[in-house]
């Protein structure tokens, strides 16, 4: 009787959306919380160098122009390494076939962003970095003093990857909850949204969601000696004119120095203005009390939570781009699922 109890599947609970005003929101997730790009004079932070080139990546042609109507764009070249399967041999002759017409640096970016079929593998977990579609940026350090005051290290991880998939699938992923505890290499043992948290804003002009909040409580593993920590995590996602949509993470608690960041959204378009893919940039600072952690210990983590988002995003993505595709500044519905 045990054996078959463990065999069924667990029941999941749907968390119902509460509408709610930016002040409401604002209570919940204060704009202090908010990870910063610029310092406290206004000039740009490390990351913004990573950041750029990658949105130039999106924005610009690879090579040709527009004005001789052969631009070659990102999308453009996603859409032939999809009918290899990206199978990283074909991927790898595909980009060298291009290599003379783009920069070295643009070179080493995309072969770290389309080799990627080591993250298709049955086998795939974050500990394994062969071929897994995503780019690292430099570790950065905040400015002393800058921010939050904290104990703790003040180094950031930033990273970026392809996902084949819309915002809404992206999101529907994110936050399927119920499914974290069998994420590859998973060290979850608790993942579970606060009950009356999830709060969406309508925009000011317009029926569309401009902002939606979240608090989510985590318990994880810790490798021995340790055993493990706790925190709340508050999500909070809005629209900017600076990308197609940005969500902010903040975490408190006392198992903690801090814990922030950003995920950046872009939807990469082929040269006829079709969307094949969604580029997500993400920077993040994770450090825990009394844990001693090397930046690599950090990038594993990042390579778990974009490597496992991307694997479910694109699971659940039905190829359909029809809610995303003429869509701007809005927050895509998403259920928010979670256990019973």
């Amino acid at each position: 009787m045990l054996t078959l109890c463990l065999l069924l599947p667990l029941a999941q609970e749907i968390l119902a959306p509460k509408a709610a005003t930016w002040e409401d929101l604002r209570t919940a997730f204060p704009v202090s919380w908010e990870f910063p790009q610029v310092d406290a004079n206004k000039k740009d932070l490390p990351s913004a160098r990573f950041e750029q080139q990658l949105i130039e990546l999106v924005q610009k042609p690879l090579f040709g122009s527009k004005e001789t109507d052969d631009a070659f764009y990102l999308g453009d070249l996603i859409t032939i390494c999809r009918s290899f399967s990206w199978r990283s041999e074909y991927v790898q002759m595909v980009l060298n076939s291009i290599a003379p017409q783009i920069s070295r640096v643009d070179l080493h970016l995309l072969e770290d962003l389309f080799l990627c079929d080591g993250l298709a593998s049955k086998n795939w977990g974050p500990s394994k970095e062969l071929h897994d579609g995503m780019v690292f940026g430099p570790t950065w350090d905040f400015p002393k003093e800058f921010w939050l005051n904290h104990k703790g290290s003040r180094s950031v991880e930033q990273a970026a990857t392809l996902i084949m998939a819309d915002l809404k699938a992206i999101k529907k992923a994110e936050h399927a909850f119920s499914n974290y505890l069998s994420y590859a290499e998973n060290t979850y043992l608790k993942v579970a949204p606060a009950i009356g948290s999830y709060l969406r804003v309508q925009g000011a002009d317009s029926n569309d969601c401009a902002a939606a909040y979240l608090k989510v409580k985590f318990k994880a593993d810790l490798p021995f000696p340790f055993t493990n920590y706790k925190m709340d995590l508050n999500i909070l996602h809005r629209t900017r004119s600076t990308e197609d949509l940005v969500s902010f993470v903040f975490g408190r608690g006392d198992d903690i120095h801090w814990m922030a960041g950003y995920d950046r959204y872009w939807t990469i378009r082929n040269r006829e203005g079709n969307p094949v893919a969604t580029l997500l940039v993400r920077q993040l600072a994770f450090d825990l009390s009394g844990v001693p952690e090397r930046s690599s210990d950090r990038q594993e983590g990042l390579r778990s939570g974009i490597g496992n988002l991307r694997r479910s995003a694109e699971k659940l993505f039905d190829q359909s781009w029809s809610d995303s595709k003429d869509r701007v500044g809005t927050v895509p519905f998403f259920p928010v699922l979670c256990l019973e």
